[in-house]
């Protein structure tokens, strides 16, 4: 399975906090699905991948923005996921 991680809060705190526990517990149970995490710039220079089914995707769109409704939609789709997980109300 192809899953998908809204991860743009990665290097920031309180939802920052959240989805960054969740892909390093998951790094460590999970090796038999693909997960593509989505980061800014920021979080992806912090988020070193520790698990070869992890790959990082880089996107400029900032949360609460056009960008997240069009360019990240776009990305999104684009990566043809089976499942995407956003743990945040603004999906």
């Amino acid at each position: 399975m192809k899953i998908g991680i809204d991860a743009r809060f990665y290097a920031e705190a309180g939802p920052g906090r959240y989805v960054k526990n969740i892909i390093e517990h998951l790094e460590k149970i999970d090796q038999s699905n693909e997960y593509i995490i989505f980061l800014r710039p920021r979080g992806m220079n912090e988020y070193l991948t520790k698990s070869q089914n992890f790959k990082k995707s880089l996107t400029e769109a900032k949360w609460y923005s056009w960008a997240e409704q069009t360019q990240f939609l776009y990305q999104v789709v684009k990566q043809r996921l089976d499942l995407f997980y956003v743990p945040h109300f603004n999906i």
